[in-house]
């Protein structure tokens, strides 16, 4: 008992520190400010890209939010990336009603390209405009999306923005691995030093990246980072790196996402981003499979079972109970403050113990990928 004591309390020390972290991160991060378009502004033209693979789902949804854009001087890019649904048609028809849509037909991928890099230098290819804005076709924007993020850029002399997401969840799935999924990269990436640029950090949402195109011709666009299969991280990389302005700002008030639509969704694409985003590297994500465990999961294990010998007439599990709850208490504070930050729906950190199985399974998921030599598989291409 005394060593699961002191186990509790070595707990409840990591817990506090994150949240001091946290705090400290979050005073270094800006909430964007809603603007409405004022004529006054410099008359720049914004070329907003949008990759498409397999998105007849979404479309619907996307492409009217971006065209009620209040923002005037706006031509939009939509690429077909050889899909089998339909999204041409969809696309297509959009364009018939909407004379500023472009739509491309995507070229064969390249050898030693990814997807959605071919498709946003097809893209970049075809742009005409002095901003270009990547976004994918799993976003909903706000009518001043556009004109909020550019003004935001153009006070604050940004080169780069890029904003995270309200996290829309509908499925008891994605409920139970995207808040949580979000969720570890503020935990796992060091966020304080990412607006620093004195630090190399980098962590950029391709949900919603604004970037001068002078700039993304400069750092050699995508075919620089052709391969990479977290091409937002890659492209953030780069341009800090070359010393320009770069931004992560909170924009979950302008536009929000649905990454994934059930839990089969959610595991396959995260399992490609974790095994990507940190590099492969074994003893990395053993790291975080043992924190998950050890840390997010355990607490909530001996909580009941210390519970339950208190309530039998063990009085010394008083003690324990008392810190495992009050531990258990605060993991789920701070991650009640986290899904405020995403606009997540505050009763799924309830979930806290099942989230974190399933990352932690996602993660095995990744290692066994990693040391079988599996490819990731994403829109029917394989990384």
């Amino acid at each position: 008992m005394i060593f699961l004591n002191i186990f509790l309390i070595f707990v409840i020390g990591v817990w506090v520190r994150r949240a001091v972290l946290m705090v400290g991160s979050i005073r270094k991060y800006s909430i964007m400010p809603v603007q409405a378009w004022d004529s006054t502004w410099a008359q720049v033209k914004i070329s907003v890209i949008v990759p498409c693979r397999n998105e007849a789902r979404n479309l619907p949804t996307l492409i009217p939010s971006l065209m009620a854009q209040d923002y005037p001087h706006i031509e939009y890019i939509f690429l077909d990336d050889r899909s089998t649904d339909d999204t041409l048609r969809i696309l297509e028809d959009a364009a018939r009603v909407y004379s500023r849509i472009k739509v491309l037909r995507g070229r064969p991928l390249p050898p030693g390209w990814t997807g959605k890099n071919n498709a946003m230098h097809q893209c970049a290819e075809a742009a005409t405009g002095d901003w270009l804005l990547f976004s994918d076709a799993d976003t909903e924007h706000l009518k001043h999306s556009v004109s909020s993020s550019l003004r935001y850029a153009q006070e604050r002399k940004l080169d780069l923005l890029t904003l995270s997401a309200r996290c829309v969840c509908k499925s008891f799935g994605e409920h139970l691995v995207q808040p949580m999924g979000i969720g570890c990269f503020s935990v796992w990436f060091k966020l304080e030093e990412v607006n620093d640029p004195n630090s190399s950090t980098p962590l950029a949402c391709g949900q919603y990246l604004l970037i001068k195109k002078r700039v993304f011709d400069a750092v050699g666009g995508s075919e620089k980072i052709k391969d990479a299969v977290t091409e937002d991280l890659a492209l953030f990389k780069n341009v800090k790196a070359a010393g320009y302005r770069c931004e992560l700002a909170i924009g979950a008030h302008i536009f929000a996402t649905r990454m994934y639509q059930s839990f089969k969704e959610s595991w396959v694409g995260w399992r490609r981003i974790y095994l990507h985003a940190l590099d492969k590297n074994v003893p990395s994500l053993i790291s975080k499979i043992l924190m998950l465990i050890f840390f997010s999961t355990l607490p909530f294990l001996i909580l009941p079972a210390a519970g339950y010998l208190w309530a039998s007439g063990n009085s010394e599990w008083a003690f324990t109970t008392l810190l495992s709850g009050g531990l258990c208490g605060f993991i789920l504070f701070l991650r009640s403050r986290s899904h405020a930050a995403l606009k997540a729906s505050q009763w799924s950190i309830l979930l806290h113990p099942l989230s974190a199985l399933a990352i932690t399974a996602i993660l095995i998921d990744c290692l066994k990928h990693h040391f079988q030599g599996r490819k990731v598989e994403w829109k029917q291409q394989q990384y």
